[in-house]
């Protein structure tokens, strides 16, 4: 619903983590990418700055064929949201909000939004309940508000995009 999770955050240890795997994308922090393949896609979007940032160019590598592994014995130790303030800090609701939204206008191809749109929807509006449950409707807002000015690009590079779904096709 435009938002990324870590796989197996928060789980029991279990099989399923002991497998290699291909996975749609890397949280962030836990990447690692061979230079040509970020050249390939631009790499990570300035625009999006934190949050979401990863699932943007997961979407952007996927789109070029590049594929996604999880490897067991790599271990990261990442604190989610430490720098920020946590998980409903002011910053982290604005940009997670706005990234969404930017996420859904550049990297997702029509295809897939509208047949994902009640998931979206639904993921979207749990996401404007818990901001507010957590006194961050201004956050929030703000975060829908930062959409507007970048609209304007996200459609360009979603042009440039499409070239490759066109390659690829959607998945």
């Amino acid at each position: 619903y435009s938002f990324g999770y870590r796989r197996g955050q928060d789980q029991p240890d279990g099989e399923e983590y002991r497998r290699e795997t291909v996975i749609f994308s890397a949280c962030g922090c836990a990447a690692l990418y061979r230079k040509r393949v970020l050249e390939a896609v631009d790499g990570y979007d300035e625009h999006f700055f934190a949050y979401l940032e990863d699932v943007d160019l997961g979407l952007r590598l996927q789109a070029a064929g590049a594929l996604g592994y999880y490897v067991p014995g790599a271990r990261v130790y990442h604190l989610g949201g430490a720098t920020s303030g946590g998980e409903f800090a002011p910053l982290v609701v604005r940009l997670g909000t706005r990234n969404a939204g930017l996420l859904l206008l550049k990297s997702v191809p029509a295809r897939i939004l509208l047949r994902c749109l009640p998931m979206i929807l639904a993921g979207q509006a749990f996401w404007f309940v818990r901001a507010i449950v957590h006194g961050r409707l201004l956050s929030y807002l703000r975060g829908v508000a930062g959409i507007f000015p970048l609209l304007p690009v996200m459609l360009g590079r979603r042009r440039v995009l499409r070239r490759l779904w066109k390659r690829s096709g959607p998945r």
